[in-house]
């Protein structure tokens, strides 16, 4: 997801399978340690509209930093396309993550859903890059697919997949 890299069977990829941890794991878009304690945590661990592979290594540069546009470092000689690093907005230094293009408005998606499915605001300057992120990188075919996998599988859909002008009915996430 961050880095561009496929996995195949040599790092356990496959149905039946469970990757190896080594290679992939399960990014969780919205941190745990972000979760709003007025709903189990399980429901918000277990969401699968956040949820999504990602090489292992990245996700841990990642950590429970915010999502931004940086003046930073590559993630590592595996990872080309994501960076970690600072977001200045409105004064304020914080350290962000920046995915690869492609993704971004994926994870602006997901990060949106997740602020209005469990009641969590998003802090300024990340929700800005998460708005511009959004209307650059449009919802895609497979996007809409795992929208609708999902559905089946835990009956419950993303909005802002379905209608990407919601985005602009929420003033502030």
């Amino acid at each position: 997801r961050y880095c561009k890299i496929k996995y195949d069977q040599n790092q356990g990829v496959g149905p039946g399978q469970i990757p190896q941890a080594r290679f992939i794991n399960c990014e969780h878009t919205w941190p745990q340690s972000r979760f709003n304690p007025k709903f189990s945590k399980s429901l918000q661990k277990n969401d699968l509209h956040h949820l999504f592979p990602v090489s292992s290594r990245a996700n841990s540069s990642r950590s429970n930093h915010p999502f931004g546009e940086v003046d930073g470092r590559i993630v590592n000689n595996n990872c080309q396309d994501s960076h970690i690093g600072a977001v200045i907005f409105k004064n304020q230094t914080t350290t962000s993550f920046e995915p690869a293009i492609e993704v971004r408005g994926n994870i602006a998606r997901a990060l949106f859903y997740f602020s209005t499915r469990y009641d969590l605001p998003i802090d300024e300057a990340q929700e800005f890059y998460l708005r511009r992120w959004h209307r650059e990188d449009p919802v895609d075919l497979n996007e809409e697919r795992a929208n609708n996998r999902i559905y089946e599988i835990q009956n419950s859909r993303n909005p802002f997949i379905d209608d990407q002008d919601l985005v602009n009915v929420i003033t502030d996430f």
